[in-house]
This record gives structure tokens, C-alpha cells and sequence, in this order.
């Protein structure tokens, strides 16, 4: 009893082992050869960027560095990235501002961009 038993384990063993096992065939018969001027339109179209619209959002500057932590009129916090024409001379913490900025609010990587801070009167 205990042979069978151990026959069935091993049998068990091996067919796990041949399901986890790699599918060495390839398809090479049944891609299409691409051109030069084919290829070429697609490295160009990944390269491409595609137009981003301009967002806005008010809130008061929570922390500024080399990021933007803005607490947003909609009371949760949202973080920046600061493009290169922004000027974080002029701004402080505690500022109440209209940040203009591209990208999605609220998304890690990319982060949103912001382009432009205009402090406002609150």
C-alpha cells in the first residue's frame, strides 16, 4: 500500500513539473517581416508626445521643495512635481494659490507636473 501510494505522489510530483515547464516553441513562421520605413514609423510614434491638457486646482501650499504638497480646496493633499518655469522664490508655505498643471491629479509615477503657481487673494 505504501508503494502505491508513493507512486501516486511521484506521478503527482512529475506532472506538476511538466505544467510549470517552459513552452520552447517559436513563432517565427507566422510573423510578418517588417519593413525599414515601417519600423521607422514606429520608433516615431513612440517618441511622440501627445498633447496634455492644462488643469487648474486652489488650495494652500502645505509643504514646498523640491516637490509641491498642496492642501486643495477639495481638502486632500495633492503632490507636484515643479516644472522648470516655476518660480519658488516668490511662494511660501502657507500661500494661498492657483497651481496649473499637467498630468493626472493624485498619480505617483508620473507624478502631475506643475507649470505655473499664481498666488490668489483668500
Amino acid at each position: 500500500m505504501k508503494k502505491i501510494g508513493m507512486l501516486v505522489l511521484a506521478a503527482c510530483l512529475l506532472l506538476s513539473l511538466a505544467a510549470c515547464g517552459k513552452n520552447t516553441e517559436t513563432k517565427k513562421d507566422t510573423e510578418e517581416p517588417v519593413t525599414t520605413e515601417e519600423s521607422q514609423s514606429t520608433e516615431e510614434s513612440q517618441f511622440m508626445e501627445e498633447p496634455v491638457d492644462e488643469e487648474t486646482i486652489n488650495g494652500i501650499i502645505n509643504r514646498l521643495g523640491d516637490y509641491l504638497v498642496l492642501l486643495g480646496s477639495d481638502e486632500n493633499y495633492h503632490i507636484f512635481d515643479i516644472g522648470e518655469g516655476v518660480d519658488k522664490e516668490s511662494l511660501a508655505e502657507g500661500d494661498s494659490v492657483k497651481v496649473f498643471y499637467v498630468g493626472e491629479l493624485d498619480r505617483e509615477d508620473p507624478a502631475p507636473v506643475a507649470v505655473s503657481i499664481e498666488k490668489i487673494d483668500s
